[in-house]
C-alpha cells in the first residue's frame, strides 16, 4: 500500500493536470451538485408506495430534470438514465438507491 501511495504521489507531482484527467479527479463534486439540484427541485421523498409506481415517479422526475437541464446545459450534463435502472428501496419515505 505504501508503494502504491508513493507511485501515485510521484505521478501527481510529475504532471498534476494529466493525473487529474487519468484519475477523473473532481468528478464527484459534479455528481453531488446534480443530486443537490434534483433534491431542491423535487424534494427528498417519493409519494408513491408501490415499487412500480416509485420507479415511474423517479423516471418522471429524472426526465423533467433532463428537460429543464437541456434548456440551459449541453447534453453531457444531464442526469444519467442509469439512475432509473437501479433497484430502489424506501427507507422512512426517503428514496435510497441500492
Amino acid at each position: 500500500a505504501r508503494l502504491l501511495r508513493l507511485q501515485t504521489l510521484k505521478e501527481y507531482l510529475e504532471d498534476e493536470e494529466l493525473w487529474k484527467g487519468i484519475n477523473e479527479y473532481g468528478k464527484r463534486w459534479e455528481a453531488e451538485g446534480r443530486y443537490s439540484v434534483f433534491k431542491r427541485m423535487f424534494g427528498e421523498h417519493v409519494f408513491s408506495r408501490k415499487m412500480e409506481n416509485i420507479r415511474r415517479e423517479v423516471i418522471l422526475k429524472v426526465s423533467l430534470m433532463n428537460l429543464f437541464t437541456s434548456l440551459i446545459l449541453p447534453v453531457g450534463r444531464q442526469v444519467s438514465k442509469a439512475l432509473c435502472n437501479k433497484r430502489l428501496w424506501i427507507d422512512k419515505r426517503e428514496l435510497v438507491a441500492v
